[in-house]
């Protein structure tokens, strides 16, 4: 399932955590836990999920979308217990409005490859753009703890 995540524009830097977890921000906001790098991937090991799902919230801030291109996202993960994950790409602060709309993914105990696509159809506002996982709330974590590792991150222009 891997993919070199370093070629085709990506947007976001440190996206295969190949020495450490510098430009990826750890959100607990209600939540409560650790965010590391484990054998080159990012492990969010969550020991309480809070009540909604951004309160455990891994990030990159600054992200520059373009108006009306279309985007690919790709990311390796997978989870110490089956459960969801939630991906958007959202307007840092104001109103949160989501770009890409948040889409879900169901992880397993075993690494796998999840893409998606969309279209930057606004101008994004003053604030800057954030590519976020929603790991947190109790739905969202079935046995806690659990820890959710990412890997190869990829946000860029649809070739």
């Amino acid at each position: 399932v891997c993919f070199d995540c370093k070629v085709g524009g990506n947007l976001l830097t440190n996206c295969d955590f190949a020495t450490d977890g510098t430009g990826w921000l750890a959100g607990f906001f209600g939540g409560t836990g650790i965010q590391s790098v484990e054998n080159g991937m990012l492990a969010v090991n969550i020991t309480g999920g809070g009540n909604e799902v951004w309160q455990v919230q891994p990030r990159q801030v600054g992200v520059v979308l373009a108006p009306n291109t279309p985007y690919v996202v790709r990311f390796n993960a997978f989870a110490t217990v089956a459960r969801p994950i939630i991906v958007t790409l959202t307007q840092d602060g104001g109103a949160y409005t989501s770009y890409s709309g948040p889409k879900t993914f169901n992880l397993t105990t075993e690494m796998q490859q999840f893409t998606f696509e969309f279209t930057m159809a606004a101008t994004a506002p003053g604030e800057n753009v954030k590519f976020e996982f929603d790991l947190g709330g109790g739905a969202q974590n079935p046995s806690v703890p659990n820890t959710v590792y990412l890997d190869n991150i990829f946000i860029g222009p649809k070739p």
